[in-house]
């Protein structure tokens, strides 16, 4: 008799601890996990003021510093946007961030997959590619930016990939011995105080050339061609540095070289062209 008892007590009290074990702890509703992504919610509630947002599912994992979102859609409204047809669509978005145990460090690497957007969310002059190649919207299946910056001496690495389906494939790279802000004379305007190590961009043609090559004059593309190209970047950069007498650095000329040389190359092959800076020691941009 005290068995049959026993055995209809577990049995009327197994589903309540089963419930009891499926409801979540205090521990889980103050996690850190879910602390950061109310704090991340937050900050999304803050920025729909500024353009509409949705998203489908976001996780948080501390541990390895990330945020993932799926389903991404905002409209950001541009003022040349008058239709509003603008639409960022973004299927998925993986943010890593330093590992908690490297404090001296911060690292934001941002990864989104499938995005697209019309033609319409780009200002007039930068649609003229697309329009020429019969594009109607931007697709791309991957793109990447990865910012890797250390505090102690302010140097950072900065790496931006992009796959832009049917024109180009752009990778560049550059690392900066030091990075920050200078606002010392106006802090609402601060001007950028930055010693460039080096850098490097490759482009990968998908479709691109066809499209830009009709559009250009002749010197650039026909004998001469790199003299050309090496006269306007030599003249862009000279208008770009500050002061009475302005002049090319002894990097800033081995760079423009470096381009004469290049294009030449690309145009018996237009396939990739990289562009590297050549610099020796840290130049100040």
């Amino acid at each position: 008799m005290r068995r049959l008892l026993a055995s209809a007590l577990i049995a009327a009290t197994l589903p309540g601890l089963a419930v009891a074990q499926d409801r979540p702890s205090l521990l889980d509703y103050f996690s850190l996990d879910v602390i950061t992504q109310r704090i991340i919610q937050s900050g999304i509630m803050v920025l729909r003021t500024q353009l509409d947002l949705k998203y489908s599912d976001m996780s948080v994992d501390l541990r390895t510093g990330g945020i993932t979102m799926t389903d991404v859609a905002a409209w950001p409204l541009p003022d040349w946007d008058e239709e509003g047809t603008c639409e960022i669509r973004v299927g998925r978005v993986n943010i890593r961030s330093a590992a908690l145990d490297q404090p001296d460090r911060l690292r934001i690497k941002a990864q989104l997959l499938n995005s697209s957007f019309p033609a319409s969310c780009l200002p007039r002059e930068a649609r003229m590619p697309l329009d020429m190649a019969g594009l109607t919207e931007v697709k791309l299946p991957r793109m990447t930016i990865d910012i890797d910056y250390g505090i102690p001496a302010s140097d950072a690495t900065m790496r931006i990939y992009a796959d832009v389906t049917d024109l180009v494939v752009a990778d560049m790279t550059a690392e900066f011995a030091y990075i920050w802000m200078d606002g010392r004379r106006d802090m609402e305007n601060p001007d950028p105080v930055v010693f460039l190590k080096s850098a490097t961009l490759a482009l990968e043609n998908r479709g691109v050339w066809a499209v830009l090559k009709p559009q250009m004059p002749p010197p650039f593309t026909g004998e001469g061609a790199g003299l050309v190209v090496e006269g306007v970047i030599g003249k862009s950069l000279l208008e770009e540095i500050r002061g009475d007498n302005p002049q090319l650095t002894d990097s800033m000329r081995a760079f423009v070289a470096s381009v004469g040389e290049a294009w030449p190359a690309f145009l018996a092959s237009p396939e990739t062209l990289v562009l590297e800076t050549g610099i020796e020691g840290d130049e100040f941009l």
